[in-house]
């Protein structure tokens, strides 16, 4: 099954209400919930925001979540505040993109669930090198 695309409207002023399905978006408690994808990886946090580095080797840079429960038909929002940027930050939720990200600023995507249990992926995308770093990430079942 194909899935269409999450909505993105570039940047987003107002912060997406609801109860945030993710226990540390903001950083704050280190990179607990999260996960590095691979060990040559430079991944790293200056206070509360998360930064990945993808230094021009064959491995691509990779900050994911734990399997998030979700709700088959529901409608849910992702928002995350991007603080710097050199190539495009692509995020994906198990089997479909989410968005792709090229500026700085506060960033939000919705799209309609189609699974009962999502791993959220951050990442550097193409080749070469590029950085992106990010913070107040929420996850969030809009309806």
């Amino acid at each position: 099954m194909i899935e269409a695309p999450a909505t993105h409207p570039v940047q987003s002023p107002v912060e997406i209400q609801g109860e945030d399905l993710l226990t540390n978006g903001g950083f704050g408690f280190g990179l607990q919930g999260w996960n590095v994808g691979s060990p040559t990886v430079l991944a790293s946090l200056n206070g509360c925001v998360a930064s990945i580095d993808r230094n021009g080797g064959g491995f691509i840079p990779i900050l994911y979540t734990d399997a998030l429960t979700t709700v088959s038909g529901a409608t849910y929002a992702l928002e995350v505040l991007v603080t710097e940027v050199s190539h495009t930050l692509q995020i994906n939720r198990t089997g479909a993109t989410i968005g792709r990200i090229t500026t700085v600023g506060r960033h939000r995507f919705t799209w309609s669930e189609t699974l009962t249990s999502r791993i959220l992926r951050f990442y550097i995308s193409g080749s070469g090198t590029g950085t992106a770093s990010f913070t107040n990430v929420r996850y969030v079942r809009v309806s």
